[in-house]
């Protein structure tokens, strides 16, 4: 019975992890070893489970099966497993990747879409949080979760590379107009003087806050 509560509390754990989203911000190399990406995953949910008391069958994927410190996410575990590692595979939950046992999509909705996905991962830390407040006994790893969907944190990776991409759409190709620097090849009628064209260029600045850094 643990192991019948186990298996899907394993799976549903993928989506309310974002795992799929996740998966397709690696680089692209790492994304075609998606049985690596999957194995690194499923330690990164096994982990957890038996502090909700459950348990996976024989044979799961375990942090310490590859000499890995417990409690870390799967991004952090990539580079230390082996290239041939391969666990089952959890299909588009974990990767995105539809498989050949997925219904298709004239026969329902066979995928949540990323409003009902967030929805549901809102709903969900929700309840744990309300879990906690009454009986206290949610687990560690379980409550982090929760919290960082309730109280979401800005993701200093994403944050820096969609302001950069922004900045060089908003100028490729663009060109302003400023009265700096009068036109070359344009005549003045009446005596105005219209503006010249400029090419707007972005100024980066990187500021690094070293507060609270030890060593």
């Amino acid at each position: 019975m643990p192991e019948l509560a186990g298996v899907p509390g394993h799976e549903v754990a993928h989506l309310l992890r974002d795992h799929h989203g996740r998966a397709a911000g690696l680089p692209a190399a790492v994304q075609r070893a998606r049985h690596r990406v999957n194995v690194a995953q499923d330690c990164e949910i096994n982990d957890d489970l038996p502090a909700d008391g459950l348990r996976m069958p024989d044979g799961c994927m375990q942090p310490r099966l590859f000499g890995l410190p417990a409690g870390r996410l799967f991004e952090m575990s990539l580079d230390r497993l082996p290239p041939d590692a391969r666990a089952p595979d959890c299909g588009p939950g974990a990767h995105g990747r539809v498989g050949p046992w997925e219904l298709p999509d004239c026969a329902g909705p066979a995928r949540l879409g990323e409003v009902e996905a967030q929805a549901l991962r809102r709903r969900t830390a929700e309840a744990m949080d309300a879990h906690r407040c009454t009986r206290g006994s949610l687990p560690t790893g379980r409550w982090r979760w929760a919290a960082e969907i309730l109280q979401p944190t800005v993701d200093w990776r994403r944050a820096p590379s969609g302001a950069v991409r922004e900045a060089a759409g908003r100028v490729g190709g663009a060109v302003d107009h400023t009265h700096r620097r009068p036109p070359r090849r344009t005549s003045a009628p009446g005596g105005a003087v219209p503006p010249g064209p400029r090419r707007p260029l972005p100024r980066a600045a990187v500021v690094i806050d070293a507060v609270g850094f030890d060593g």
